[in-house]
């Protein structure tokens, strides 16, 4: 008689192995749904539990966040698939590290954090019927570790 885990780990990976393979238009893309899933999860956990970002009024500006890493997400999970379709499957798993690409960049890349906060700070900056370039400029000079002046602080807001 055969050990019930063995059994257990052969049909398991008999039912990973004929996952099927997501198609669009009929051009197969390589993304497989277990890593889909996966690469989901890490996202919530991601949201849920690791979120860095202290709870402020700021509601807008956060949204511009969100939507600037669920972007960078998207963009890791296509990148994934495209380089799964060109049969290197373990490199997939880059699915599933995913959702933390975004905060990666965000806290080693200087530039990046800039672009970052300043498009967010250029969206809020129009829904105040007064000019607040200045204070926000300020914000940007000295909460996010960026080593600039306010000038280009300024600068970063207006380009």
């Amino acid at each position: 008689m055969a050990e019930p885990t063995s059994t257990a780990a052969a049909t398991l990976l008999a039912a990973t192995a004929s996952l099927p393979i997501i198609t669009a238009f009929g051009i197969p893309l390589g993304l497989r749904a277990d890593l889909l899933v996966a690469g989901f999860a890490g996202a919530l956990v991601a949201i849920i539990l690791l979120n860095t970002v202290p709870a402020t009024d700021d509601t807008l500006r956060e949204m511009v966040h969100a939507k600037q890493w669920l972007l960078t997400t998207l963009a890791m999970l296509i990148v994934a698939g495209i380089v799964y379709a060109l049969q290197r499957p373990e490199w997939a798993y880059v699915a599933i590290t995913a959702p933390a690409v975004f905060g990666a960049i965000y806290k080693l890349f200087p530039a990046a954090r800039l672009r970052i906060e300043a498009a967010a700070y250029r969206l809020q900056l129009t829904y105040y019927p007064d000019d607040r370039s200045a204070l926000f400029a300020g914000f940007l000079a000295t909460n996010y570790s960026l080593a600039i002046t306010q000038d280009q602080a300024l600068q970063a807001l207006r380009t």
